[in-house]
């Protein structure tokens, strides 16, 4: 049961994740900001190796990782001499990231007031310098963003704090060495709480497994990492646009050393397990959401 609970733990955090970008498209890619100054280099494509919990006489340390790549079908790119201006224009369309994140009716997302972003602008500039991204400043955007769950007889609830920047990629064609500059965003996981409802010695023993850094009866934090891009990329003629999402994750867990040296199976393999799990759930939640982003795109030149 311990270690059916910690797969579906894990798949529970997977809608709350922004991920690191992949290094593997045809063009060459560099930070640009929306105005021109200093480029610079997005940093390693892997997830930056953090210390474990520490560990105490009663608990241990589980780590989950994952990252995987999306791209859709390629849609066209408007053909005018403003064609980056309207790409850009429905990138900056109010709320058009909720395609993204919603994905349905599973995840619940609404912004968050604009005064709370310097109360979390310390945790994430700290954030998005771990994670190659750009640093945020005070006119970005927060989102929060929750995902309940039915577990047996109780509710899971996670809630996130995500920040959203909106900047603005560099490409070269190798052939020409002309370039073009296209929209990104980057999503960063700032905060997030667990919590769980039903019957009380239930969700006492649900704390007990899971609960760490306890903040509030019920409710609990995990020291995580997480990053996801949604960056538009251009076919090698410029007559058309493909949207491509990358995602990596961590997530670390504490549960009693007493369970775990019951398991029937080391705490290698759970790791190992837990993260193909992620990875699979990852695959699942965010592609879809993609897809829905490229069609609003579409519909979106129609108009």
């Amino acid at each position: 049961m311990v270690t059916k609970y910690g797969f579906t733990l894990v798949a529970l955090v997977v809608p709350l994740v922004t991920y690191i970008p992949s290094d593997g498209f045809e063009v060459h890619r560099k930070a640009v900001p929306h105005v021109p100054t200093r480029r610079t280099q997005l940093h390693s494509t892997s997830m930056p190796t953090t210390k474990r919990p520490s560990k105490n006489q009663h608990t241990s340390g589980l780590r989950f990782k994952a990252s995987t790549m999306y791209k859709s079908k390629d849609a066209p790119l408007p053909q005018c001499n403003n064609s980056v201006d309207k790409l850009t224009s429905f990138f900056d369309t109010d709320k058009t990231y909720f395609h993204l994140l919603a994905k349905g009716t599973r995840n619940r997302v609404h912004d968050v007031d604009k005064h709370q972003v310097p109360k979390y602008l310390d945790r994430w500039t700290k954030e998005a310098h771990m994670l190659g991204c750009d640093k945020p400043t005070t006119n970005d955007l927060l989102l929060a963003l929750s995902v309940t769950t039915p577990f047996l007889v109780l509710v899971l609830k996670v809630t996130a704090i995500i920040g959203v920047k909106l900047v603005w990629r560099s490409y070269s064609c190798q052939s020409t060495h002309e370039s073009i500059k296209l929209p990104e965003y980057q999503f960063i996981l700032l905060d997030q709480s667990f919590s769980a409802d039903g019957p009380p010695p239930l969700v006492f023993i649900f704390n007990q497994l899971t609960g760490i850094n306890k903040t509030a009866k019920g409710t609990y934090e995990q020291p995580n990492h997480a990053l996801f891009t949604a960056t538009a990329e251009p076919s090698q003629d410029r007559r058309r646009v493909a949207f491509v999402s990358n995602m990596t994750a961590e997530i670390n867990v504490r549960f009693p050393e007493l369970l775990l040296k019951l398991l029937p199976v080391r705490k290698e393999v759970i790791e190992k397990e837990g993260s193909a799990s992620l990875k699979k759930n990852m695959e699942r939640d965010v592609h879809p959401g993609v897809d829905l982003f490229r069609n609003a795109y579409v519909d979106w030149l129609k108009e």
